[in-house]
């Protein structure tokens, strides 16, 4: 056995509270049930002395919160979603009555975070499925951050070339100081002596991603840039799925003016970006059911361009009445 540390950031959410009576005063012993709306993955918690409580390494997603206590109705919180690294806060307040009444509640209301010292901006995965992305990467949508600017220039922004997608500036900082994260784990590599972000995944297998700007809290600082901290998605009790295929072609291209003046042929490259994604409850037949426990997700993405690099030029020269003004003696 060879023993090894490894440091990681935690890119799940938690979720905690305090619970009080109509009157204000806490509400201790209460039984607290959080459960996952898309896995049923449930989680139980009971208040303290100050009537608190605590959910803690939460993965994104919607969650139902529901509470029991003697004397009081029970109470469900429905809708609830927490996203990458949250410290969603949600007070309860229970009302006199019997535990077999309940009040539900259902409305979206949003989730205060005041654990948490860290602020920017979280790409959800409506924004990452919608948004039309050159070259399908979605490190780019970085840019709808407030205060983040794109220092890589206009080439190598493929999801595999690790230079030009991995320079941002954050608040006014240097391009190369950002540390990259993947569900918590480092995701930086040093290239030429640079740092660069090691793995890009494809669109369709990231859940969502939090790019942060602001001041973070003391598990970050490998670096003295911003972080960029991507949550790969997780499978669930329903079988999903995904395929797709992006190509160019140099007949679907629109020829240059300068090409159309001499009466050249459209030129070109042709590209194939294509993959699939597949997740559900692992399941193998009369010996084991993964619902609610045991979940899978796999992703695979291809890419394949020939790049044409021309080699023909317009240019002009002087003419030989040009040629004798500047050269007389010629």
């Amino acid at each position: 056995m060879i023993p090894l540390t490894l440091a990681a950031q935690e890119t799940r959410a938690t979720l905690s509270g305090t619970i009080s009576d109509a009157s204000g005063a806490v509400v201790t012993d209460a039984r607290i049930r959080l459960a996952n709306r898309d896995t049923a993955v449930g989680f139980e918690a009971i208040t303290n002395k100050d009537g608190q409580y605590r959910f803690l390494f939460l993965n994104p997603g919607k969650y139902r919160l529901s509470t029991e206590k003697a004397g009081f109705k029970g109470f469900v919180r429905d809708g609830i979603e927490l996203n990458v690294g949250q410290s969603a806060v949600v007070d309860l307040t229970l009302q006199i009555g019997q535990v077999s009444d309940s009040v539900t509640i259902t409305g979206d209301a949003p989730l205060l975070d005041l654990e948490k010292a860290d602020r920017g901006l979280v790409i959800d995965n409506k924004t990452v499925a919608d948004l039309p992305l050159n070259i399908r990467n979605p490190i780019m949508l970085a840019v709808l951050t407030p205060g983040i600017v794109q220092t890589g220039g206009a080439q190598h922004l493929n999801p595999f070339s690790n230079s030009g997608i991995s320079s941002w500036s954050i608040n006014g900082g240097r391009g190369t100081n950002n540390e990259f994260l993947l569900d918590g784990a480092p995701n930086n590599a040093v290239y030429n002596g640079v740092n660069n972000v090691a793995f890009v995944p494809s669109v369709d297998a990231v859940q969502e991603f939090k790019v942060m700007t602001g001041a973070y809290d003391a598990q970050y600082g490998r670096t003295g840039g911003g972080v960029i901290n991507i949550s790969i998605k997780s499978g669930t009790n329903r079988w999903h799925g995904s395929g797709y295929e992006f190509l160019k072609r140099t007949s679907l291209n629109a020829n240059t003016f300068a090409n159309n003046s001499k009466r050249a042929e459209r030129q070109g490259n042709a590209l194939d970006q294509y993959g699939f994604t597949v997740g559900g409850p692992i399941t193998i037949p009369r010996l084991y059911s993964g619902k609610d426990r045991t979940f899978f997700f796999f992703a695979y993405e291809g890419y394949r361009e020939d790049t044409y690099y021309p080699s023909e030029s317009i240019s002009s020269v002087p003419s030989t009445e040009q040629r004798r003004e500047v050269d007389p003696i010629g």
